[in-house]
């Protein structure tokens, strides 16, 4: 990747980081290349534990599942949290502080929300508040409850 992409304290630049990968498509690839088997070893490792084997099922976090599909094939049901993409936009800039162009290129990258709907099995609407958000995570626990715990 880069000397140019370390902070002086020897950290990755996040920023310098988000600015290569989202103009230039071979470094993204590359970081790709060097960050997901990485992570997939790490989470094959963390589904192998008894504790998670003998789970009545197990929520594998994957922010960019679709655009990847480097999960979709460990997963029986694929679950997405939904929100409206203004809604998107502002949680990123608030978390991120990134301003509006960034955001909406980071969020052009991914697939529209249309397609992620369809791809879903199920789906959590998180644009209405907690209560909301209790009420649609507690009723997809219990349909998840009554699946079973998939072979691993």
């Amino acid at each position: 990747m880069g000397a140019d992409l370390i902070s002086p304290d020897g950290s990755l630049d996040r920023c310098a980081t988000r600015q290569r990968v989202f103009s230039d498509k071979a470094a993204k690839s590359q970081l790709e290349s060097i960050l997901h088997p990485l992570i997939s070893e790490e989470v094959e490792a963390t589904l192998g534990t008894s504790v998670v084997r003998l789970a009545p099922y197990t929520l594998l976090v994957v922010p960019l599942l679709f655009e990847t599909n480097s999960y979709r094939a460990r997963a029986r049901r694929t679950l997405l949290v939904d929100c409206a993409v203004s809604t998107q936009l502002e949680r990123v800039r608030r978390r991120s502080g990134l301003g509006v162009d960034e955001t909406k290129r980071i969020v052009a990258a991914q697939l529209p929300r249309a397609v992620k709907l369809q791809l879903a099995d199920e789906v959590i609407w998180n644009g209405e508040g907690l209560t909301a958000l209790g009420v649609q995570t507690d009723r997809i626990h219990r349909f998840y409850m009554q699946q079973g715990a998939p072979e691993v």
